[in-house]
């Protein structure tokens, strides 16, 4: 596994992810729906780079509707899913 951090507004880092990708199996990115696209790194871009490869892409509020445009965190999908009301607030 590998774990890299790039500033993809960068050239240099598109072309330096796309290399990466180059001889990955599998991307998994979790950017707002539409991101990765502008960014020129989006599955059918990157195809052309890894034919084959598998790509997840999981946004917090899903890749369409009305607020697959807004960002996220973790504490928010829980609380807009009812799974805080189920397991309760923690102390403090």
């Amino acid at each position: 596994m590998l774990n890299v951090t790039l500033d993809l507004k960068q050239p240099k880092a598109v072309s330096l992810a796309k290399q990466l990708v180059s001889k990955a199996d599998i991307v998994i990115e979790n950017f707002a729906a539409g991101v990765i696209e502008r960014l020129g790194l989006g599955y059918s871009e990157l195809q052309r780079v890894k034919p084959d490869l598998i790509m997840l892409s999981s946004c917090n509020q899903g890749q369409t509707g009305r607020r697959a445009a807004q960002r996220g965190f973790g504490s928010q999908l829980t609380s807009m899913s009812g799974f805080t009301h189920l397991t309760g607030y923690g102390p403090g």
